[in-house]
């Protein structure tokens, strides 16, 4: 039996075109996660700047930040997407917002699993582990 709670929040404008909470569930259930809590945030880019240097002591503005209270198979996982980074990153790339914050759920998911992306190694992993559930869904 699934025991996953999943509050998501938007405080900005941007709204997507896909379902948020069924994506994030279908990913988890492919990394065989069955359990946990999760607030997905949607923030504007002061908040994810803030929460950035409150929590992380970096003074930059980013895309996506995790914070796990729990453990990796039962997360209690804080997820903050900033939507208006992800709109440009999105014309950056030539990518879709939708595919975009997609991505950025996804990177978030794999934070909470403990996989990490200081090193060239590590962004490879995580690279190559994105693409594949990206590719699943």
């Amino acid at each position: 039996m699934n025991k996953i709670q999943i509050t998501i929040s938007n405080e900005t404008t941007y709204t997507f075109n896909f379902d948020v909470d069924s994506f994030f569930k279908r990913i988890l259930c492919l990394k065989d996660i069955n359990e946990g809590i999760y607030d997905i945030n949607f923030v504007s880019t002061k908040t994810m700047k803030t929460v950035n240097k409150t929590h992380l002591d970096r003074d930059y503005l980013t895309d996506v930040i995790t914070f796990n209270l729990g453990s990796i198979q039962s997360p209690i996982g804080d997820i903050y997407i900033s939507p208006e980074k992800a709109d440009e990153n999105s014309k950056e790339f030539k990518n879709s917002l939708n595919d975009e914050i997609k991505l950025l759920l996804v990177h978030g998911i794999l934070h909470l699993l403990d996989y990490k992306d200081y090193s060239e190694e590590e962004k490879k992993e995580m690279d190559k582990e994105q693409e594949r559930l990206l590719g699943l869904v």
